[in-house]
């Protein structure tokens, strides 16, 4: 029997409008239709109505108090988003009907630990059984599928980035340019074959700002304005290097080694067309300030991820073995919908938005998120 989770990552607020006296629903910062309601909503409420909402979505436990909270202002929600809430808020009924859970594993020892971590976070009791015959998990959480996902985390969020870089509303990847590492040469070639219009600049050295300045053009605009001072050694000839007009999206496919130097490096020059990059330039990362060197990098996670990543303690852990916290409290999530007989929800997770359905495989869905300083 397949068993899949839907893991719906929404970060929302609402806003008032106090003109008309209506409020607006946004989702992840991006504003959806106008929601007309008949009172007007203080900034207390809202915020503790998006914080209560985002807890429903998640599946977390809630207090008497924050549902009856949800239930009083389930009319300012526009109808999508009230049909996820009423369901969240039913499938979590079925899941805390239970005094307790238990998940049966099998995996080593790393996992084994971080899996209990979790476990004791969690509101519910769970017992934890490891055995051979359990749902087996690989120590390689990144590149391997998990529980009933039919992509690694890695391939789903290249596939997601890929749509999104390389396919235009012309359907032409036409002025992306491609900055990739040696760690990434296998992929980098099978998108040479899918997109070959692309330009492709490899990591061959330390010479970041040579690397940049070549793959802009930068560098033939500076030998151009040095060609020019040399016809009148007397003046000074005003120069601000030109990038090559063609490039619409740089896609940065490095590790953190390489990244922690060239991404600023990049950004100095590239302050009118974005930036992409997959969660593999963070693994690496062993103070969360150094985050904020990817300043306006898009990365596919949503900004409250990103923020929390900024906030972590990383004294005795590194960014890598987050993310392996946050696949297997995917996992566990997943195990807690099939326990509880739920065939479908949708559910949020810190990594992606994922659909559950108990027949098929478990499909990501991410949020675009941007680092910024604020």
């Amino acid at each position: 029997m397949k068993r899949s989770l839907t893991f719906l990552w929404i970060i929302l607020f609402l806003s008032s409008c106090v003109n008309n006296n209506a409020s607006s629903l946004y989702i992840n910062g991006d504003k959806l239709d106008p929601v007309d309601i008949n009172v007007e909503l203080d900034d207390s409420i809202r915020t503790d109505l998006s914080k209560v909402i985002q807890k429903s979505l998640s599946y977390s436990s809630l207090t008497d108090e924050e549902k009856s909270l949800l239930n009083n202002y389930l009319f300012a929600l526009d109808g999508n988003l009230k049909k996820k809430v009423l369901a969240s808020m039913s499938n979590s009924e079925k899941i805390y009907s239970k005094d307790s859970i238990r998940y049966f594993f099998n995996t080593d020892d790393k996992n084994k630990n971080l899996l209990i971590k979790l476990s004791l976070e969690l509101s519910q009791k769970s017992d934890l059984i490891f055995d051979e015959n359990g749902v087996y998990v690989d120590k390689d959480l990144l590149n391997k599928p998990v529980g009933n996902f039919c992509n690694s985390y890695s391939n789903d969020q290249r596939q997601y980035l890929e749509k999104i870089i390389f396919q235009s509303e012309t359907g032409s990847e036409d002025g992306v340019l491609v900055i990739f590492g040696d760690e990434y040469e296998n992929y980098v070639n099978g998108l040479k074959k899918f997109y070959p219009e692309a330009s492709y600049s490899k990591v061959n050295n330390k010479m970041y700002d040579d690397l940049i300045s070549k793959s802009l053009g930068i560098y033939e605009s500076k030998n151009r304005k040095s060609k020019l001072q040399g016809l009148d050694l007397n003046s000074e000839i005003e120069f601000t290097p030109r990038k090559k007009q063609d490039i619409k999206k740089i896609y940065v496919i490095l590790e953190y080694e390489d990244a922690k130097t060239l991404v600023p490096i990049l950004k100095n020059y590239v302050l009118d067309f974005p930036v992409f990059a997959s969660t593999d330039m963070l693994y690496q990362i062993g103070d969360p300030k150094k985050i904020i060197d990817y300043e306006g990098v898009y990365f596919p996670l949503s900004n409250m991820t990103i923020n929390n990543l900024m906030l972590k303690d990383f004294k005795n852990i590194n960014v890598e073995e987050i993310f392996d916290k946050y696949i297997l409290g995917e996992l566990l999530m997943q195990e807690r919908l099939y326990a509880s007989g739920i065939s479908r929800a949708e559910v949020s997770s810190d990594l992606s938005i994922i659909k559950y359905d108990q027949y098929e495989c478990n499909q990501r869905e991410f949020i675009l998120g941007r680092v910024a300083s604020n």
